[in-house]
């Protein structure tokens, strides 16, 4: 089975594809399908497609989303996921991904700051409890640092 045949059929089967006659859902398949196959600049090409057609659907903002962070154009990901928020809030994986954005862009306390009240909310999600995890460790090593680095100048 192709890999786009199996995005559709897991998008479906999970209820989070499109419905028959759903052109907006359609879209959707076909840039999580172009992502699927490591072709983002179809998927960019096409989700800009669908943001102009579609602009109230989270998750054609969502896939767009991916498709920039994936060929790292982090800042305009992080605005794709905002967008996505925006328009479906609880959403623990558009929330991950825009933590992991923003902590790309090197923002670890705006990060954590996206991901401690969603992982309130979805504390089974795994991506979001890595994510905890992690940037846990990076802004502790960095008060750390600074710690250390201010008490190396303190005078004795």
């Amino acid at each position: 089975m192709n890999r786009t045949l199996l995005a559709t059929f897991l998008l479906c089967a999970l209820g989070r594809g499109a419905v028959a006659g759903d052109a907006g859902g359609d879209l959707e398949l076909e840039i999580d399908g172009a992502i699927t196959e490591g072709a983002y600049g179809d998927a960019l090409t096409l989700s800009e497609e669908a943001i102009q057609t579609y602009p109230a659907r989270p998750r054609v903002w969502y896939l767009r989303g991916v498709a920039l962070f994936e060929v790292a154009r982090m800042r305009e990901a992080a605005d794709a996921f905002r967008q996505a928020l925006r328009r479906q809030r609880d959403w623990p994986d558009a929330t991950a991904k825009l933590a992991t954005a923003t902590w790309l862009l090197g923002d670890a306390e705006a990060a954590h700051a996206l991901v401690v009240p969603a992982l309130r909310r979805a504390p089974r999600h795994d991506e979001l409890r890595q994510l905890r995890e992690g940037l846990d460790m990076d802004v502790r090593c960095r008060r750390d640092f600074w710690r250390s680095g201010l008490d190396e100048k303190s005078p004795q």
